[in-house]
């Protein structure tokens, strides 16, 4: 009778493991001007070029979106949870850029597909482009 050779273990070795959706990634203020920020960053953080982040604020007060990043304006009462922020960016969501004003609240899909949630605190006036947002980042999955 020939001998049999015990077949290894096919379990995959440990190692990082992704958090499930909706896990909040991040929270806090957060401060946007015309340098791109990288939102999927813990915590955010600028980037130096457009094609590298996914949001930033153009001279005229508006939120611009970029690489596959997608914008959608809240219209809801109650501030939206991660469930209601992906609904609403998959359903709704633009690259167009967005005007804001204070208490303005967006939902995000980034460019790793995460979903954020920015609710505008303050908006600069006149030259100065600088908006100020609470900010929610959570982990798509």
């Amino acid at each position: 009778m020939p001998a049999t050779t015990p077949v290894p273990s096919q379990t995959p070795p440990p190692g990082p493991r992704t958090p499930p959706a909706g896990t909040q990634l991040w929270q806090g203020a957060l401060l946007l001007d015309t340098e791109p920020k990288d939102l999927d960053a813990a915590p955010p953080e600028p980037v130096g070029y457009s094609y590298n982040g996914d949001v930033y604020i153009e001279l005229n007060h508006e939120l611009t979106s970029s690489n596959g990043t997608l914008i959608a304006r809240w219209s809801g009462g109650a501030l939206p949870g991660y469930a209601d922020c992906s609904t609403a960016v998959g359903a709704l969501g633009t690259r167009q850029p967005m005007k804001l004003s204070t208490r303005t609240v967006l939902c995000v899909r980034t460019s790793e597909q995460n979903i954020a949630r920015l609710e505008v605190t303050s908006v600069a006036t006149g030259l100065d482009v600088k908006t100020t947002f609470t900010a929610v980042i959570w982990n798509a999955g």
